[in-house]
């Protein structure tokens, strides 16, 4: 007999705008993942999937003011698993994922929802400590690529 139950998580989306292009800034978020890519040992690696992106069509009929819209896919082995050995439903929080949108307006926002506040229902000191570190790596990457001319 299976057994379901329902856990409520909280949702900590950040969410930065940026009036640079929507191009540039995929752009630079992808070289930044690359340039990273020879950092350290394969765990270690912050690493991209590559995922199609929606154009000008499907974009508007998914998300009303979008003209183009890209989910970036990104994940570290070594932390989803430090993360797995306390926590294993971090299988669901990790790869994370950032969305990319061109605002019809010719401004990008850029959205990432937290793993640390993913799982702070689960009260696990040692996961929220990796959690919050990865969320401020990605965090840090959003808003470089944001605020630069």
């Amino acid at each position: 007999m299976a057994i379901e139950y329902v856990l409520r998580t909280a949702l900590e989306r950040h969410i930065i705008s940026t009036r640079r292009h929507f191009t540039d800034v995929v752009q630079d978020i992808r070289a930044e993942i690359d340039a990273r890519a020879s950092a350290g040992g394969p765990a270690d690696r912050l690493a991209m999937a590559r995922c199609p992106e929606a154009g000008p069509d499907r974009a508007a009929a998914l998300a009303p003011g979008v003209s183009r819209l890209v989910r970036l896919v990104l994940d570290r082995p070594s932390t989803t698993a430090e993360l797995a050995r306390t926590l294993p439903d971090v299988g669901l929080y990790c790869p994370v994922s950032i969305l990319v949108q061109q605002i019809t307006d010719g401004g990008t926002r850029l959205s990432y929802d937290s793993v640390a506040g993913a799982i702070a229902v689960h009260q696990d000191e040692a996961a929220t400590a990796v959690a919050q570190s990865f969320d401020a790596e990605i965090l840090a990457l959003l808003r470089r690529v944001a605020d630069r001319d």
